[in-house]
């Protein structure tokens, strides 16, 4: 792909390239928007409950156990987007960018996701056009850690039965337990 055509899809059009179009069209709206974008909905957010988990929330900037209304801002920065996350008052933010895994397989879709000194890779499937989203390693200032200490996820972004992109976020710590869950709805317009 070259530099002119990379600069005019999404990130996300790279990512699934041919099964792109397959999607819902709310879902392809959603993932096509190139520069930056602004989307608002609700969510509804439960953090762990042990003081541990509390803390390591509280340190990563993770937003409280509420509902609250959600807003996405999503902007293109270099090859990949920055996506940043307002819980109400809470803020945080994550850079998406492709994985060179990609052209090793057709069937699972692999990102990176950098949170400050962490860097996760990321996988992901489509299953009855809801695109599933797992852990497969992850990075501390570029340095591999242990995949058996990595936080384990169960993510799914879909189309609700409103028409609205919808999203279902739980993030576990190993021998832990639940770090933070965070699901509800954004509008695309």
């Amino acid at each position: 792909m070259d530099e002119f055509t990379e600069h005019q899809t999404s990130l996300f059009q790279r990512l699934f390239s041919t099964r792109f179009n397959s999607m819902p069209l709310p879902w392809q709206i959603f993932h096509a928007a190139v520069g930056h974008h602004e989307y608002e909905g609700e969510s509804e957010v439960l953090r762990g409950e042990s003081f541990i988990l509390q803390l390591l929330a509280t340190l990563l900037r993770l937003p409280p156990t509420s509902k609250v209304p959600i807003k996405l801002v999503i902007e293109k920065k270099g090859s990949g987007e920055s996506w940043s996350r307002y819980f109400g008052k809470s803020y945080f933010s994550t850079y998406l960018f492709l994985d060179d895994k990609n052209k090793l397989d057709e069937e699972r879709f692999y990102l990176r996701e950098r949170f400050g000194p962490l860097c996760f890779g990321l996988v992901l499937t489509i299953e009855d056009e809801t695109v599933f989203w797992g852990i497969d390693r992850w990075w501390f200032f570029n340095v591999p850690l242990p995949k058996f200490f990595a936080p384990r996820s169960q993510t799914k972004e879909f189309i609700d039965a409103k028409g609205r992109y919808a999203f279902d976020i739980d993030l576990a710590v190993p021998l832990l337990g639940r770090l933070i869950a965070y699901r509800g709805w954004l509008k695309i317009e």
